[in-house]
């Protein structure tokens, strides 16, 4: 087998574990969901260095109380992109973790569009590397 196949088949790990991880932690938080909606009470700034560039990203922090009445107000672990999209005192809707109300996401992010993306980058790489290129086919006569 050619080396390039072996590293194929060794990178598809990869995806494959972060999908599988995603997922089930997709479906751990969905048996406790709960949804609701938040107001954005702030947005940090913050930049990131992603291949030598700054690019800033804003985290909103968002204000709800959770389904005993008690209040929180938690930044989102989820940035968006370098263009504001939320507000300071925008009303979003969020899901939280009623075992743990600090752990929270925006609906948006809250979707297993991330894991299915991750499973298909593993097909692609298995298939690269259990079937290799079309190189090494003879053409037909």
């Amino acid at each position: 087998m050619e080396p390039y196949r072996i590293i194929f088949l060794v990178i598809s790990l990869v995806p494959l574990a972060l999908g599988i991880f995603l997922y089930f932690k997709y479906v751990d938080l969905k048996k406790r969901a709960v949804f609701t909606k938040g107001k954005v009470v702030d947005i940090i700034e913050r930049k990131i260095d992603s291949f030598g560039e700054k690019t800033v990203y804003y985290f909103p922090v968002i204000s709800f109380t959770d389904m005993k009445g008690e209040k929180y107000e938690v930044s989102s672990e989820t940035g968006e992109g370098s263009s504001k999209r939320i507000v300071v005192n925008d009303t979003v809707d969020i899901v939280y973790d009623r075992e743990n109300p600090i752990n929270i996401l925006t609906k948006n992010n809250y979707n297993l569009l991330f894991p299915i993306i991750m499973f298909g980058m593993f097909v692609v790489f298995i298939l690269i590397g259990l079937v290799g290129s079309f190189d090494s086919v003879p053409a037909p006569r």
